[in-house]
């Protein structure tokens, strides 16, 4: 007996050691095969996109763009199989741009991606009309997943605020300048050099 349990151990170590990396990395590592999701806002008139836009750079407002940008990367060393993303949407959008199908009793779009090789990554774009934010104004928050069906999968969320007076908070003061500076500043010269004469005229200096 002691001789047949030695035989069967040895037959599975070798069976083992001598399968596929890829057999074993779905059986033994989980954290070899990963997949990333990385989501970001922007207002329609920004240069780039955000993590997060929070009040006191942005506030929207009923009739705005905004849109919303989705990376999926596959970060572990072996292909991902049947990729599914979803965009969980908030309230208060009205959909303009996006090439997934879109669920409306679940509020969420969906892309299926066949295959992901390592580093390999898909970009989405949605773009959408802010409304009722006169209602229901506050804070909205944009949900993003991904599975596959060899990974766990992964979640990002962007969040941005809409109100009733939607507008950019952060604002600069950019100073005058050209000819109406200049001759503003000689005027005040001429003034000021005219008030210190007569007060000295006046003093018999």
């Amino acid at each position: 007996m002691k001789i047949i349990a030695k035989l069967i151990l040895t037959f599975l170590i070798f069976s083992f050691l001598g399968a596929p990396k890829t057999v074993l990395a779905q059986y033994c590592c989980h954290e070899e095969r990963s997949v990333s999701i990385d989501k970001k806002v922007r207002g329609i008139s920004m240069d780039h996109y955000y993590d997060n836009l929070d009040e006191g750079t942005i506030r929207f407002k009923n009739g705005d763009l905004i849109e919303f940008s989705i990376r999926v990367e596959n970060t572990g060393p072996i292909d991902l199989n049947n990729i599914e993303v979803r965009d969980i949407l908030p309230t208060g959008l009205d959909l303009k741009l996006y090439d997934g199908q879109f669920n409306q009793v679940e509020n969420k779009i969906v892309w299926r991606i066949d295959r992901l090789t390592p580093t390999e990554s898909r970009s989405f774009t949605v773009r959408a009309q802010i409304k009722e934010a006169d209602k229901f104004p506050g804070q909205y928050t944009n949900i993003a997943e991904v599975t596959s069906d060899n990974s766990i999968g992964d979640r990002d969320t962007a969040s941005y605020y809409a109100g009733a007076q939607g507008t950019t908070l952060v604002q600069r003061v950019i100073p005058k300048t050209g000819s109406g500076l200049i001759f503003g500043s000689l005027a005040a010269l001429v003034t000021i050099g005219g008030a210190i004469a007569l007060r000295k005229w006046s003093r018999g200096y």
